[in-house]
């Protein structure tokens, strides 16, 4: 027993398991440039976090029973950092949620919850947005109104709320050549210019893919034996000077099938059918994220640091 104590607390042995740890967490936000606190949540780090504060743990127990007092608060100190990178997945949340002008409560889209993470209720409604120029809307957050721009976040209940798009949702209509209404419904496009949205409707196997008017079309094409996107110039229509309008695509697997820019209320034909859009309300998306609990390393740092202190302080001056 006291061999397998001698072993676990040895320094060397600590370093042989916190060395690989380090190199990874550094390869991983270095040079694959993957978030920290992602990093620090993976599988690998968990489980060398795990293995260390157990070895750690161990040093703290041998110190306080050799009364070695300054050395076990360092060692205390740096097994709560330690419990702080094993907590980090148990409690990690991460979300991604809708609201637009007009509903009650916003929905989720996309979920990543630890094991002892909650699914928080945010407590968000749309009151007013401005989307041409600057774009910028009012939210109430717990009844806390805040005017938030694209990429700002704001701390709310533990969590951090970040405005990650901000855009419309029109009234997409589609018809049969007689023009009969089959399907209709408010999409929520991501009009930001970084890359069309698309969308389907239930009655036929198309997609339409929607862009804001002076952005380039685009076409599929095959590269080193794959299908790519690829610019396929102006659309017809592009030197519309209609804020409203947009450029529609319609395609059927990789195959353009006809695509151009329209106004409000403009049909475009394809097939047996055709697709017209009317503007619509505004929409917001926010990123939420669990904000870790600075207790463990806020606490671990005090330890350590008194712990070293104290050390200094028992050598004296040289």
């Amino acid at each position: 027993m006291k061999r397998m104590l001698a072993t676990l607390s040895s320094p060397v042995v600590q370093g042989c398991i916190a060395l690989p740890l380090m190199a990874w967490l550094l390869i991983m936000v270095y040079v694959k440039g993957v978030p920290p606190e992602t990093a620090a949540g993976a599988a690998p780090a968990v489980v060398f976090a795990a293995v260390l504060a157990v070895m750690t743990g161990t040093a703290a127990a041998v110190s306080l029973r050799d009364r070695s007092y300054s050395a076990a608060l360092v060692q205390i100190g740096a097994a709560l950092l330690l419990l702080q990178v094993i907590a980090l997945p148990v409690f990690r949340f991460h979300g991604t949620l809708s609201i637009g002008e007009g509903e009650g409560a916003p929905q989720y889209t996309e979920v990543e919850v630890g094991p002892l993470a909650k699914l928080p209720a945010v407590p968000l409604t749309l009151q007013q947005a401005q989307l041409r120029t600057a774009p910028a809307a009012t939210f109430l957050v717990d009844g806390r109104a805040l005017r938030l721009t694209p990429g700002e976040s704001v701390p709310w209940n533990g969590h951090r709320l970040k405005l990650t798009a901000l855009s419309e949702a029109p009234l997409f209509i589609l018809r049969n050549r007689q023009g009969k209404e089959l399907d209709a419904g408010y999409i929520k496009l991501k009009l930001d210019g970084r890359s069309p949205s698309f969308f389907q409707f239930a009655v036929i196997p198309h997609r339409i893919y929607a862009a804001p008017a002076d952005r380039q079309g685009t076409k599929w094409v095959q590269q080193d034996g794959a299908w790519k996107q690829v610019p396929s110039g102006r659309e017809e229509g592009t030197d519309t000077d209609d804020p409203a309008a947009l450029s529609v695509q319609v395609m059927r697997g990789k195959l353009r099938i006809t695509g151009k820019v329209l106004k409000p209320g403009e049909p475009l034909s394809f097939n047996e059918y055709a697709v017209a859009f009317e503007p619509g309300p505004p929409w917001a998306e926010f990123e939420v994220t669990k904000a870790p609990s600075r207790i463990l390393p806020v606490l671990g740092a005090a330890l350590i640091i008194l712990g070293a202190a104290a050390r200094l302080f028992k050598r004296g001056p040289a």
